[in-house]
This record gives C-alpha cells, sequence and structure tokens, in this order.
C-alpha cells in the first residue's frame, strides 16, 4: 500500500481501539459509589491493568501513525519534481495508450478475417448441400 493508504487505514485502527477500549472498560468496571469513604480509592483502582492494557494499544497504533507521517513527510518533492513526474506519467499514458489503440486495430483486422473467412466457409458448406 501507499503511505496514504497505510496512513487511512491506521486512523481507522486507531478509532476502532478507542471505541472498543471505551466499550471493553465500560463493560469491566464494577459499580463504583459516587460518595462515601471507599470511592475515591475504587475509583482510582477500578479497571486499571485493563485501562492500561488498552492505552498501551492506543499509544502503539499513534505510534505507528507517526512512522508513516514521517514516511509522507520524506516522500515529499519540490513542485519542480512533482510537475516532471506529472509530465512523465504523461508521456507514458499516451504512449501506453497507443499501444492499446493499435493493439485494438489489429484486434480489429482480426475480427474481420475471422468474419470473412466464416462467412467464406459457411457459403462453401451450402454450395455442398
Amino acid at each position: 500500500q501507499d503511505h496514504p493508504s497505510q496512513l487511512h487505514a491506521l486512523i481507522m485502527d486507531l478509532c476502532h481501539a478507542y471505541f472498543t477500549s471505551i466499550g471493553h472498560l465500560q463493560n469491566v468496571a464494577p459499580h463504583v459509589p459516587l460518595s462515601g469513604a471507599d470511592s475515591a480509592r475504587l475509583g482510582r483502582e477500578c479497571c486499571s491493568k485493563e485501562a492500561a492494557e488498552l492505552s498501551a494499544q492506543i499509544v502503539g497504533v499513534h505510534r505507528e501513525i507517526d512512522k508513516v507521517i514521517s514516511m509522507i513527510e520524506q516522500d515529499e518533492t519540490s513542485e519542480a519534481q512533482q510537475v516532471e513526474n506529472i509530465s512523465s506519467l504523461c508521456a507514458e499514458h499516451e504512449a501506453v495508450t497507443e499501444e492499446l489503440r493499435a493493439e485494438i486495430a489489429s484486434a480489429q483486422q482480426c475480427s474481420l478475417s475471422v468474419r470473412s473467412d466464416l462467412s467464406e466457409l459457411l457459403r462453401e458448406m451450402a454450395e455442398m448441400r
């Protein structure tokens, strides 16, 4: 995949990681009272292991995104280089288009020849009957 496509996939992975992390934490979290002697302690201790694991996964995706962004920045070229690349691609496109036109013309000629041969064969078979 090209770098922008990789970045797109990683961003989708990141969104999925955030979404599933929040859902997972909501599912495993026990009831913690809003007030009372133990509420602050329970709130701090609640799901800390799960939260650490899930946050490590999210940080990992962020690091991968940073790597791809660095690669995209390295891929950037000057405007002159981009114009040269576009010109080269246009020339390549024109050459391929001409090849395809020649192939189409050849295929059309072959088709006409086959039709002519088939018509002649059918005519000869009709004469034989």
